[in-house]
């Protein structure tokens, strides 16, 4: 949980996209 934590914060930071938080939010919650 804390390296995707740390991940969504970087991408948030180079790639502050609604996009790119859904694709990954996606990836997430079929992981999860």
């Amino acid at each position: 949980m804390n390296v995707f934590s740390s991940t969504l914060e970087l991408f948030e930071k180079y790639k502050p996209t609604p996009l790119v938080k859904l694709g990954i939010g996606r990836d997430v919650f079929c992981q999860a």
